[in-house]
């Protein structure tokens, strides 16, 4: 009887979660600039506090009421969000006894690994997204890159 490595399940359950905070960072951050007053710095904060209290499955609402969103990436953050929700809400139940059989086992951890490589390809995009809004409404490339330099050195809380 084939017993998986566990913790190389872990593992990767624990990167795909970090991966998919990853994408919710980034989609609170492009939620928030696209939305709030320019120059209302408090009101960014408050908000992006608040984008960073809701589900994936929220943002992506809050996403789709407020922007116009490619049907291309709605479908993709769609996907992914039934994929994480599968992650966190029933992968034991449908999957706890494919650590015993190595086809099975085999298969969960390239679902997992997939979702997170979407997920964390997905956050790239907004985060692209974040910078190309940016540039559009007259930030200047070397400002972006100096706060993007000071947030590695201090942390990313906000």
């Amino acid at each position: 009887m084939f017993i998986g490595e566990t913790k190389t399940l872990w593992q990767n359950i624990g990167q795909t979660l970090w991966y998919l905070q990853t994408l919710e960072f980034a989609l609170g951050h492009y939620l928030v600039l696209t939305q709030v007053v320019p120059g209302d710095k408090d009101e960014a904060y408050n908000q992006l506090d608040k984008s960073f209290k809701v589900t994936l499955g929220r943002l992506v609402a809050k996403l789709k009421e407020s922007l116009h969103v490619h049907p291309e990436i709605e479908g993709k953050l769609e996907h992914l969000t039934d994929e994480r929700n599968w992650l966190v809400h029933k992968i034991y139940r449908l999957h706890h006894i494919d650590i015993h059989d190595i086809q099975r086992f085999t298969k969960l951890l390239d679902r997992i690994n997939a979702l997170g490589n979407e997920a964390l390809n997905l956050a790239k995009e907004f985060s692209i997204l974040c910078e190309q809004w940016c540039i559009a409404n007259g930030v200047k490339e070397k400002d972006i890159d100096a706060e993007f330099n000071r947030r590695l050195q201090e942390g990313w809380n906000t």
